[in-house]
């Protein structure tokens, strides 16, 4: 069964008729004249933000290097600009359309806005009734990864936003290459001279021959989520009509995969799963 719902006023997801009553209220109304002026202030503000870029949080975000004169860096860098600093704290969640935004002038601005704002009105899902995957069941996939292919991990993250399951692509994409190091500490307390030891875990790779930075272990996992994951993602959409509920699910979850606080949490699950 297919249920909506309004992702400006993060209305609960309920059925079509029920969805397109909440459209006509004065509530809804008020909402998205605050969701424009934002996206408007948003437009503006990246239009003319060249005095003081943000290129080094913006790389550390969305793990694009921003190269100067290269339009898909510019546009790459406005739309983080916009959803990520400016809409992201008053309306969380914000979808932006992969393509097709425009900050050239005001009129394609308009059009661009209007665009988002219509995409985030209605969301469509789909109720599955698939049940939740428990950290039992995660173990179990972790422990037998070589019978389960990427497939099976895209149809887990289009069922769930759940950053484990992200975690589980990665591990299964890395597995073979790295690993967590058990390493030892002693450290010596200047003052009184006792000795404290404490066990850390440190990213190390698999072959010994790799004389490869190990300190870039966490940038490059970072990375694989944008340029593997995403990418992953992005193709699943190839052919899909852009209306239709499973490239709606495909692009939100691209989306939330930008975010930082999502990334950290993806690393995190992924550290536990290098520790079974």
């Amino acid at each position: 069964m297919t249920m909506y719902f309004c992702n400006i006023c993060k209305t609960n997801p309920d059925q079509l008729s029920h969805h397109k009553a909440h459209l006509m209220t004065q509530k809804h109304n008020d909402k998205k004249k605050c969701f424009e002026s934002c996206l408007t202030a948003g437009f503006t503000f990246a239009r003319f933000n060249g005095d003081n870029p943000r290129y080094d949080v913006f790389e550390r975000d969305t793990c694009i290097r921003f190269i100067v004169g290269d339009r898909y860096c510019r546009d790459a860098y406005r739309n983080w600009l916009v959803s990520h600093v400016l809409i992201e704290r008053e309306f969380p969640g914000t979808i932006f359309p992969l393509s097709g935004i425009n900050y050239s002038a005001e009129e394609d601005s308009n059009n661009s806005i209007n665009s988002i704002t219509l995409l985030n009105e209605t969301l469509r899902i789909k109720n599955c009734n698939n049940h939740d995957v428990g950290s039992d069941e995660i173990e179990n996939i972790a422990k037998n990864i070589e019978n389960y292919d990427m497939d099976f991990f895209v149809n887990m993250i289009m069922n769930s936003a759940d950053a484990s399951f992200v975690a589980l692509m990665l591990y299964k994409h890395f597995h073979k290459v790295i690993y967590l190091k058990n390493v030892k500490h002693i450290l010596v307390d200047n003052r009184s001279g006792k000795r404290m030891k404490f066990e850390d875990n440190c990213w190390a790779y698999r072959d010994v021959g790799n004389d490869s930075n190990i300190s870039e272990i966490p940038k490059i996992i970072r990375n694989a989520i944008t340029m593997v994951v995403c990418e992953i993602l992005k193709s699943k959409q190839e052919g899909i009509s852009h209306t239709s509920n499973e490239f709606l699910v495909l692009l939100e979850r691209i989306s939330n995969m930008q975010k930082s606080m999502f990334k950290e949490n993806v690393m995190r699950e992924l550290k536990r799963l290098f520790c079974i």
